[in-house]
């Protein structure tokens, strides 16, 4: 038995081994069946998502009988062998994706991405001879709209000659047609939902656009809610088939995890799709008043994987439970947090990429993540709620042409009232903790909030200065006790109480 795979890439010697079984058991050699790629999905948009998740090739059986595609396999673009039976119906279609959990019905690929400048994709039969070949581009005489701009690239007819650029269409559907007739020569009746399609997070009392694409379909369409695959609700009973409905979830929908759409014709009732996988409704929250505050993303006395943490600030009168919330950049890099964590309100809270003590420069983190790390020239932070689409706060910071750029110094933020996506608004701390980096995790940026003449105390002294602060309409951040932004009598009220009460 001779491996198909090694090191996750493909075994050059497995392309002969269909045809040395064909010798060793005297089978006659297959005829050269008319199997063409017919569609492919080289750089899904980014509203549609990743590479990773949504690329895909699409195979036509260009002949008036079933072709088993078993010992088919690609040499140049991607890597796959079919290695069992797998019967592709006469004038049918076979999707091959990178992600089969994206696409129902698809064979997910072993091994490979396809080029977004173009790509050499190879099919060879199982007795080792070429198939289909097929070298795009990214540009004319291919088209380019299927270069991240929403369509796929389809063939504009199944008996073109598909190695020739200008039989090659953008689809006039978002995404493609993948698994159906082309959208460019079709006059099949399609609908095809775009979203919710599966994994999206959709909180209970916010608005969200359903998207749909179809062809060949002029007439209104019925749109529909399932849970666990019973009807729910009907959205509407007829609407424009313009390709979006926008949908104000209501207050009383029943979170879950477990919610399809279905839209249909209102006339033909046999022309529909649906969601390829569950998504969720969850349960209302109110928008967080949380606040980056502190960010250290290149410590000097442990390295980056153990010491880089940030801050945020509970500004609200509430306590947040961030139960769902999405830690991400602009990047690849993002973290969702899947536990019950409780930060109250007027904590400072600190994320960390490592919080064992010991080992992380000193600094007690309260929550440890994973997948996200902090760029020490530049970088985003961005905290989304659990929608995974409201954004709670980011910071955009720049490496040092409008923000400072410390080593082993965190970036504070120097007033909770300003701004915290302006780089003036943040300076270099000056604080040693932990191990001797300089920062102020879990606490007030400031010092100790309330000593005004910073004797490392807050007494009555402090409450004298303060109040001298607010006739003369200054501004000091260690007397600004809630943090609004501005000193005044209420400042000076919560001073003495501290005082009276610590």
């Amino acid at each position: 038995v001779i491996a198909q795979y090694q090191d996750d890439k493909p075994n050059p010697f497995v392309l002969d081994s269909t045809l040395a079984r064909r010798i060793w058991f005297n089978e006659p050699p297959q005829p050269a069946y008319n199997i063409k790629i017919n569609e492919i999905h080289y750089n899904p948009a980014s509203e549609q998502g990743s590479d990773n998740d949504y690329e895909f090739i699409e195979l036509f059986n260009a002949e008036s009988f079933s072709v088993n595609l078993f010992g088919y396999h690609f040499t140049e673009g991607l890597a796959h062998f079919f290695n069992e039976d797998v019967t592709l119906e006469p004038e049918g279609y076979l999707l091959l994706a990178k992600n089969g959990e994206m696409y129902s019905g698809s064979i997910e690929w072993a091994y490979g991405n396809l080029g977004n400048s173009g790509e050499t994709v190879i099919l060879i039969n199982s007795d080792g001879d070429l198939a289909n070949e097929l070298t795009f581009e990214n540009s004319s005489p291919f088209p380019s709209e299927p270069n991240g701009s929403g369509p796929s690239m389809e063939l504009i007819d199944p008996d073109a000659d598909n190695t020739v650029g200008i039989n090659w269409q953008a689809s006039t559907i978002f995404g493609g047609t993948p698994g159906f007739p082309n959208s460019v020569y079709s006059t099949t009746a399609v609908i095809t939902i775009v979203s919710p399609n599966g994994g999206e997070l959709w909180m209970q009392g916010t608005t969200h656009n359903i998207f749909w694409a179809s062809i060949n379909l002029d007439e209104d369409v019925i749109i529909e809610l399932y849970q666990d695959n019973e009807l729910s609700s009907t959205l509407s009973a007829g609407t424009e088939n313009n390709g979006s409905y926008e949908w104000v979830i209501p207050m009383s929908q029943a979170d879950g995890n477990n919610y399809t759409v279905k839209v249909s014709g209102s006339q033909d009732n046999d022309v529909f799709d649906v969601s390829n996988a569950y998504f969720s409704i969850i349960p209302f929250s109110a928008p967080s008043e949380v606040i980056i505050t502190e960010i250290m993303q290149n410590p000097a006395s442990v390295s980056d994987a153990n010491g880089e943490w940030f801050e945020v600030y509970n500004s609200g009168s509430s306590n947040i439970d961030i139960n769902g919330w999405l830690i991400a950049d602009n990047g690849s890099d993002d973290h969702l947090i899947d536990d019950e964590i409780i930060i109250s309100s007027g904590q400072y809270f600190v994320f960390g990429r490592n919080a064992d003590f010991a080992s992380n420069g000193g600094v007690n983190v309260d929550y440890e993540y994973s997948g996200f790390t902090l760029g020490n020239s530049e970088d985003e932070i961005i905290i989304f709620s659990s929608d995974g689409v409201t954004e709670l706060d980011r910071v955009d910071y720049d490496g040092g042409q409008n923000w400072p750029d410390p080593t082993g110094a965190s970036m504070t933020l120097s007033n909770l009232a300003s701004d915290n996506n302006i780089g003036s608004n943040w300076q270099t701390s000056e604080t040693a903790y932990g191990d001797g980096d300089l920062g102020t995790p879990g606490q007030s940026n400031f010092g100790i909030q309330g000593d005004v003449n910073g004797d490392d105390q807050v007494n009555i002294l402090d409450v004298v200065i303060a109040i001298n602060i607010v006739l003369l309409n200054e501004y000091d951040e260690i007397a600004d006790m809630n943090e609004d932004g501005i000193i005044n009598i209420l400042d000076i009220v919560i001073l003495i109480n501290s005082i009276l009460n610590p």
